[in-house]
């Protein structure tokens, strides 16, 4: 990367129904007839951050923009009126594309974000210029099996604060019920305790709460039958090693999506683009060449 590394960028933040999103932007368009941005969405319980490595490979010649969703690793809360319904936060990723005016945008997801990446592109295709999607929430897994237990829990009230208490702990953070399986090694220390550290306050717990209290895979399946007539340009990009996601569920989106181009990682798990950002960043240059 040429310029200002992703961890330098400043944070900026924009207004939408609802609250604020803070973003990183590496390089606003400037020109008319510039490629369209690429906007990266992570998963719940982490943040923007998970993209560094591979922003950091292609902001030479990419527009990346770097949003911090609120999926329990944001910093700033969003309104206690917020609808962060699984729809209500597709709007919310709508209403931040059209805010910062990057329609259309080359959307790239991973994790749980990718689930929300297929629910925006069904409802609003006219948005999306193109799909990116890495291992990711699709058809019957939103959320996996394992981590059904936070969509019951989070419509407790205080339920996830004894689950942001024992995330306090690496062992904790390092086992399947966290981060444990997420990546093929762990990950730094540094990593785990921003992504969560904000847990800590209520109003951030109130937000992933309401994120994950509707989660359902009759999200993912209507999506899903919407995106098979989907014509632009679809890249699944699929770490083999992925205990959360098979990589058969990679392959059946390639097969279900028409114009979707497939390819596999080896070694790499759940967190894409932390266990594999060279690679990633490859397929992503490859596939805008």
């Amino acid at each position: 990367m040429t310029g200002t590394a992703f961890a330098d960028l400043p944070h900026q933040s924009v207004s939408v129904p609802g609250g604020h999103i803070q973003y990183r932007r590496t390089s606003p368009r400037s020109a008319e007839g510039s490629s369209p941005p690429l906007l990266f969405l992570h998963g719940v319980f982490v943040n923007g951050n998970v993209w560094r490595g591979v922003v950091d490979r292609l902001a030479d010649t990419f527009d990346c923009v770097v949003p911090d969703l609120p999926f329990g690793s944001h910093e700033v809360p969003m309104d206690a009126t917020a609808d962060l319904t699984p729809l209500g936060v597709a709007d919310v990723i709508s209403n931040l594309i059209q805010a910062l005016d990057l329609a259309p945008v080359r959307l790239v997801a991973n994790d749980s974000g990718g689930a929300f990446a297929q629910i925006l592109t069904a409802q609003q295709p006219d948005l999306i210029d193109s799909l990116v999607l890495t291992n990711c929430d699709c058809y019957g897994n939103f959320f996996p099996l394992i981590f059904r237990y936070l969509t019951p829990l989070s419509r407790v009230r205080g339920g996830l604060f004894p689950v942001a208490h024992a995330l306090r702990f690496r062992a904790v953070r390092r086992s399947p019920l966290a981060y444990g399986w997420s990546t093929a090694r762990p990950l730094p220390r540094d990593v785990e305790r921003a992504y969560v550290a904000p847990l800590r306050h209520s109003d951030i717990r109130r937000d992933i709460a309401k994120v994950m209290r509707d989660v359902h895979p009759r999200y993912t399946r209507a999506a899903i039958v919407t995106l098979r007539s989907f014509e632009r340009p679809v890249l699944i990009v699929w770490g083999d090693a992925d205990k959360y996601f098979p990589i058969r569920l990679g392959r059946q989106l390639a097969s279900d999506i028409p114009n979707a181009r497939f390819v596999a990682i080896p070694g790499a798990r759940a967190f894409l683009p932390e266990d594999a950002p060279h690679e990633l960043a490859d397929a992503i240059r490859e596939f805008y060449a």
